[in-house]
């Protein structure tokens, strides 16, 4: 049997990549990584049977990323 991915290796992946050098769609990519992790993390809670918490961290996370770009932010700070 497989061992399961641990999530400190998981997570790494995400301090890991700098999209910075995409140039025009590096915002773009930070948000589809950003999205992904906590979506993967939303289905976890609901395929383990915490239905409720599933849903309440993808609408958590939903609700998070829309606000950063309607109060004019963004998820990629400037160096």
């Amino acid at each position: 049997m497989r061992e399961p991915i641990r999530p400190k290796l998981a997570f790494g992946f995400w301090g890991l990549v700098d999209f910075r050098q995409a140039g025009p769609i590096a915002e773009l990519l930070r948000l589809f990584q950003e999205l992904a992790i906590s979506g993967l993390a939303a289905v976890a809670w609901y395929v383990a049977g915490h239905h409720a918490l599933g849903w309440a961290l993808g609408l958590i996370s939903l609700v998070h990323h829309a606000l950063v770009y309607v109060l004019g932010g963004t998820l990629l700070k400037q160096q």
